[in-house]
Parts: structure tokens; C-alpha cells; sequence
């Protein structure tokens, strides 16, 4: 059973080791960046105010998608910066 709901804090560390999971398998690259290199893309769009993280949790509680939507910069409406997953 997957869960989904609102993400917090807790969850950035989840969401960026799915963005780089997510990113070396679109590239075919082996090897996964770790999350000190992903972790600032994430935090670069959730520091945006009125940004929005959303996770879907598997039952060990551990982040296996993402999504996040935060305003386009100079108020052009939101965007949905990065919506990805995995499978495991």
C-alpha cells in the first residue's frame, strides 16, 4: 500500500535520493549521485514561499515519488518544478 500526502522536512532527504534515482536511470548512468548533490535542487524550489511538496510513502515509510509546485518566479503563476518516481 503506498500512502501520499503533504511532505515536510522529513521528507527532503526521500525526495532527493528519488530525484537522483529518477535522474540516473532517464540518463542510463549506473551510478546515482548522492544526496548532498540532490538535495539543493530540491531545497532551491521548496525555499520558495507557498512552495508545496507532496510524497507518496510505501509501507517501510520511504519516499518512492515526489512532487512539488511552488510560484513561478515574479508571480507568473505556479509551476510544477519537478514531478518524478521510481520503481523499486
Amino acid at each position: 500500500m503506498t500512502t501520499v500526502l503533504r511532505g515536510d522536512d522529513s521528507h527532503v532527504d526521500g525526495a532527493a535520493r528519488v530525484w537522483a534515482e529518477a535522474t540516473a536511470a532517464r540518463d542510463g548512468d549506473p551510478d546515482v549521485a548522492p544526496p548532498e548533490d540532490s538535495r539543493p535542487i530540491i531545497a532551491r524550489v521548496l525555499d520558495r514561499p507557498g512552495a508545496v511538496l507532496a510524497v507518496a510513502l510505501d509501507q517501510g515509510n520511504q519516499v518512492v515519488a515526489f512532487a512539488m509546485a511552488a510560484p513561478a518566479p515574479a508571480g507568473a503563476g505556479y509551476g510544477v518544478p519537478f514531478l518524478t518516481g521510481h520503481r523499486r
